[in-house]
């Protein structure tokens, strides 16, 4: 039994009890919003040598933050709060200084260069509690998709500590409605779930409805109109892929 179902019957149970009479006055109840408290973590900067290396360190960690304070299951702490200054995968964290700050879960990671256009992010999921590692990850990603592989280590971090499976690298399809003159232009659009890299895949000469993905999420599938007459067309993506 769900704990609304719960707090329902528990409801019918005081009303079996207590009939309410015809003067009795009820004072109105709002429910706003659970009670489930956030879970507290630590997102550090991921250790970084050259320049480029380190603005990608910057942005990733950006976006993970970014993702997970969406999620409303984190919290994440500012990094002017961080004690600790050693960063990377390659020491053992200093817990207590985590635990002064609240931290429930660490996240350390390192970025390295492989070759002129690939990039190596590795990553530890620390429990703070236990001084334990969780888990550990690791992509190799061209520079183009860093962006993606911030999300997929967001996935990542909430699958491992949540135990279900993250939406973060996920894209949304939809159709984008403007007026021009007398004239309603629709458009098939597409964008990260977090409204980044938003572009248009039609030209807004037909009219367009239900975009869907197809299963292996490589193919939209959509409605166009062309002299009234329906046919439905298939829109081809091209996926970079990142190596897990």
């Amino acid at each position: 039994m769900t704990k609304a179902l719960q707090a329902i019957f528990v409801i019918s149970i005081i009303f079996l009890f207590n009939p309410i009479s015809a003067n009795n006055t009820l004072s109105p109840i709002k429910i706003t919003k659970g009670n489930l408290a956030q879970i507290p973590i630590a997102i550090n900067f991921f250790a970084a040598n050259s320049n480029e290396e380190q603005d990608l360190s910057k942005n990733i960690v950006s976006i993970i933050n970014n993702d997970l304070n969406i999620s409303q299951i984190f919290a994440p702490i500012s990094s002017n709060l961080f004690i600790e200054a050693k960063q990377g995968t390659t020491h053992i964290p200093l817990f207590t200084t985590w635990s002064q700050i609240n931290a429930n879960i660490l996240i350390n990671g390192e970025i390295s260069t492989l070759n002129s256009t690939e990039f190596k992010v590795d990553v530890i999921i620390w429990d703070i509690f236990t001084a334990k590692e969780i888990h550990r990850l690791s992509f190799t990603f061209p520079l183009q998709l860093w962006r993606s592989t911030a999300h997929k280590i967001s996935d990542q971090i909430y699958q491992h500590i949540t135990g279900n499976k993250g939406i973060f690298d996920t894209k949304i399809v939809y159709v984008s409605e403007t007026q021009s003159y007398d004239k309603k232009i629709k458009k098939i659009a597409i964008m990260d779930y977090d409204g980044a890299n938003h572009s248009y895949i039609t030209n807004g000469k037909n009219h367009v409805i239900t975009p869907v993905f197809s299963p292996n999420n490589n193919q939209i599938l959509y409605v166009s109109y062309h002299n009234k007459i329906p046919t439905v067309r298939i829109m081809i993506l091209i996926l970079e892929k990142i190596k897990h």
